[in-house]
């Protein structure tokens, strides 16, 4: 379960910064100044609620009937 927190994170952290790079000059020497480079690097509004959106599911508690029928797979693939 952390593998996959961890590559969802990645994922997310991706995405977001794909869409932050986007407006960035490629002139080391950006006329729109400090202010405006600053601007470009912020995350969206919508990241923070996706963030949580995220957080809340990965918390969640696993359904009993789930956490059985992955018990018996674990059990079926040390057989193996």
């Amino acid at each position: 379960m952390e593998a996959f927190r961890q590559i969802v994170e990645s994922q997310l952290d991706n995405l977001l910064n794909r869409g932050s790079n986007r407006d960035m000059s490629s002139n080391p020497e950006s006329p729109r100044g400090k202010a405006a480079e600053r601007k470009a690097r912020a995350k969206p509004v919508w990241a923070e609620g996706l963030r949580r959106m995220y957080d809340e599911v990965v918390e969640e508690q696993l359904p009993d009937d789930f956490a059985e029928l992955l018990k018996k797979l674990d059990q079926t693939s040390d057989r193996s």
